[in-house]
């Protein structure tokens, strides 16, 4: 079975981020999922965090979430940016 989730952008992020705001706020979604949790089930983002502790899923406060995820985005568009330059 072919896997549905695609690589989360830093626009689709903050459109995700923007509609959940406006919805539930810093709050859970009516099937009781943080915003963090909500995005990891949607969403590739294993690649981004390769181990660390704090990747947004645990996060209960939707700001805090989307930036932990946000910043992780764009650290690894920076190093692929790096790596592109170096070559």
């Amino acid at each position: 079975m072919k896997n549905s989730k695609q690589y989360l952008t830093l626009t689709q992020l903050t459109e995700e981020w923007a509609t959940w705001y406006n919805q539930f706020g810093e709050k859970r979604n009516n099937e009781d999922l943080r915003f963090g949790q909500y995005i990891w089930s949607k969403y590739l983002l294993a690649d981004l965090f390769e181990g660390d502790i704090n990747d947004g899923f645990y996060e209960e406060q939707t700001s805090k979430a989307f930036k932990t995820i946000y910043s992780q985005i764009v650290l690894k568009d920076l190093k692929k940016q790096n790596e592109t330059n170096n070559i």
